[in-house]
């Protein structure tokens, strides 16, 4: 099979199942054993690598959140970021660890950066081990030196800079506006809109080097709507959208292409700490979550770095100033 990929499970695990692209492992000899299969979840089937030792039916442990794909496929076309460089913040994991291992396995290489330092530096070796191109560096988003410096490093690793992902986010304190502390309110803007702005203002003169660029900016449904929770978020995610667009206009002339990708309930570390703290059942905080979608679920980290890596790509290179909305019908109703 030629397009095989070998996957790397990280994360939360659930049982999922292989198939096969042949007759039954139950009819065929021990000689005769393929050593590739296709996994299968929620209708995607992802070909895979599996053990000699793993049976018809049996069940395989992989993540929840993300299967790791590595490498370009085999006998396909140009990657789709073919000899671009891009950092990630947030990129340790959820939606920032599958934008990386997604952008890798499209040729670019790509600059983990987070404060998760174990999370970040596993990632990077499992898209190293697999044929990719990726490092870690640790960065706190809030403190501006850092970022000019690990942007400057990043550049010098990899002899330039083409993307941006601004993905660092927290959700903040559940509470009214009135119980809020100013200090509660600061610690969400200070990483969701000054995290944004630093890295901004500091990739600019890269992207200016490299003739140009991409700066994908992570704000959410609730930039464009809202619900009587998380103010802070609320408030952090709409100024993002708005400094997207700004900046979409001011980089316009210079190719630096901006644009923010809106998700709705994905299933991330963040939003099941939100499960764990409301005091509801996880699972039936998950299912509450699922029913409020048209499609059904809620989405995966994979539909939104698909998203991201479109807005990426030289494909989007008449977008700009644009929301891409990823939420399962959610804003719709």
């Amino acid at each position: 099979m030629t397009d095989t990929h070998i996957v790397r499970a990280r994360y939360q695990s659930v049982n999922l199942h292989l198939s096969t692209r042949v007759p039954p492992l139950s009819s065929l000899t021990s000689e005769q054993r393929p050593d590739h299969g296709v996994l299968s979840s929620n209708s995607r089937r992802i070909p895979v690598e599996f053990p000699a030792h793993l049976q018809a039916n049996e069940a395989l442990e992989v993540p929840r959140f993300i299967l790791l794909q590595q490498g370009p496929k085999r006998g396909t076309t140009m990657a789709r970021l073919a000899h671009k460089v891009a950092i990630v913040t947030g990129g340790s994991h959820g939606i920032g660890a599958a934008t990386c291992a997604m952008m890798a396995r499209e040729g670019a290489a790509v600059a983990i950066a987070d404060i998760l330092d174990e999370d970040g530096e596993r990632l990077a070796q499992s898209i190293e081990s697999g044929g990719g191109r990726a490092h870690y560096w640790n960065l706190d988003v809030t403190d501006e030196g850092a970022v000019k410096r690990v942007l400057g490093e990043v550049a010098d690793e990899f002899g330039k800079l083409d993307i941006l992902v601004n993905n660092a986010g927290i959700a903040g304190e559940n509470k009214a506006t009135d119980e809020l502390s100013a200090e509660e309110w600061d610690e969400v803007m200070n990483v969701n809109v000054r995290g944004v702005f630093f890295c901004t203002k500091h990739a600019i003169p890269h992207l200016r080097r490299a003739g140009g660029g991409a700066i994908v900016n992570l704000s959410s449904i609730y930039g464009i709507i809202s619900a009587q929770d998380i103010p802070a978020y609320h408030a952090s995610k709409g100024a993002v959208r708005l400094m997207t667009k700004t900046d979409a206009l001011t980089y316009a002339k210079e190719r630096i292409r901006v644009n923010s990708v809106h998700p709705g309930f994905i299933w991330t570390p963040l939003v099941e700490d939100l499960a764990r703290r409301s005091g509801e059942d996880v699972e039936a905080f998950r299912s509450s979550l699922d029913e409020r979608h048209p499609i059904g679920h809620v989405g995966e980290p994979d539909d939104i770095a698909a998203g991201i890596l479109y807005l990426a790509s030289d494909e989007a290179k008449f977008v700009t100033g644009s929301e891409l909305v990823i939420d399962g019908g959610y804003t719709a109703q």
